[in-house]
């Protein structure tokens, strides 16, 4: 549901909650029976730099209430009672960030997402199917977004600034190459024949209504890129030292440094930005990094120890067909 009047918590109401969940439930299930929202409370969570993100708890006034399982599924309200709260994550632009376009492109995507990824929430490994889980968008519009909500409980939620767990990278970075090509959109890729619903031709489609320059930083100038290159590697640097002890770890660092250093003095940058902008392929998270993603606690199966259980990628907001 688009709403486009909405912009902070205050402006939200009872009223509006329970018109915006019920067509949300009939969408998942058309026999769920209405629910009427009594109450709810909002309660800041800090973690959005580009946004205001708060936990939204409602109490209906029935006696029934939204399961949220620790799969992060959702139900509609014929759920016996239990006493869990119905919660929900709400995202409001903040006025002092100068993008307008974050939740358009955000909400468009999730849009999307029912068209090429239904099941995402049902984490089913195959060749064919988006490699990450994703959240569902109950209600959009410019200023705000009103989401599906996954439980803390059996997740692994990791500060950006920790970096990515040493036994999860290698898993992370295929899921991210499938998700390229899944969703690669070459001159072939047609919108009309019976390949119309795949992945690649949806967003072939609807490349427009997402982001033109997909990526943090990707509107800047390439030289100011040029210029920052540079400047940048000092603190980066620091950061990989305790990774680099080794005889062979120093002589790398060195390497390193020669490369930046030659960069800094050729257009290198400039002709990569250049190549970049004029070749767009496949859809580009643009902030893809471990804050942005939920990892669910190792698990077993019937067939044993599943030890990297498809994760959820969140906040689309920068997302487009680009190049990776």
């Amino acid at each position: 549901v688009k709403i486009d009047t909405t912009a902070s918590p205050k402006d939200v109401t009872a009223k509006l909650l329970t018109s915006l969940l019920n067509t949300h439930f009939k969408i998942i299930n058309s026999h769920s029976k209405d629910i009427q929202v009594a109450s709810f409370q909002w309660q800041p969570l800090g973690r959005g730099i580009m946004s205001n993100v708060q936990l939204l708890t409602v109490c209906y006034e029935s006696d029934y209430h939204l399961h949220s399982t620790a799969t992060g599924g959702v139900t509609h309200p014929d759920t016996p009672p239990n006493n869990i709260l119905p919660r929900f994550l709400a995202k409001f632009r903040k006025e002092e960030i100068p993008l307008e376009d974050l939740f358009s492109v955000e909400g468009q995507f999730y849009q999307l997402a029912r068209e090429f990824a239904p099941d995402s929430k049902v984490p089913c490994e195959s060749a064919n199917k988006f490699p990450f889980r994703l959240v569902d968008a109950i209600a959009t519009g410019p200023s705000w977004l009103l989401l599906e909500y996954i439980p803390p409980e059996n997740m692994i939620i990791i500060d950006v600034h920790e970096g990515c767990p040493p036994d999860r990278f290698d898993d992370l970075l295929v899921r991210l190459a499938r998700m390229h090509v899944a969703c690669w959109v070459s001159s072939t890729t047609s919108e009309s024949s019976e390949e119309s619903t795949s992945i690649s031709s949806i967003f072939k489609k609807n490349a427009p209504k997402l982001s033109s320059t997909p990526g943090a930083g990707h509107s800047l100038p390439p030289s100011i890129r040029q210029e920052q290159f540079q400047a940048s590697w000092p603190a980066v640097r620091e950061r990989l030292i305790p990774y680099f002890q080794s005889d062979e770890g120093v002589k790398s660092l060195r390497q390193l440094d020669q490369t930046v250093s030659w960069t800094a003095q050729s257009p290198r940058i400039e002709d990569i930005a250049q190549s970049v902008a004029e070749r767009k392929y496949t859809l580009v998270h643009g902030d893809f990094h471990i804050g942005n993603m939920l990892l669910q606690k190792t698990r077993t199966n019937n067939d044993g120890e599943i030890p990297h259980p498809m994760p959820w990628l969140v906040d689309w907001s920068m997302a487009g067909v680009g190049n990776p």
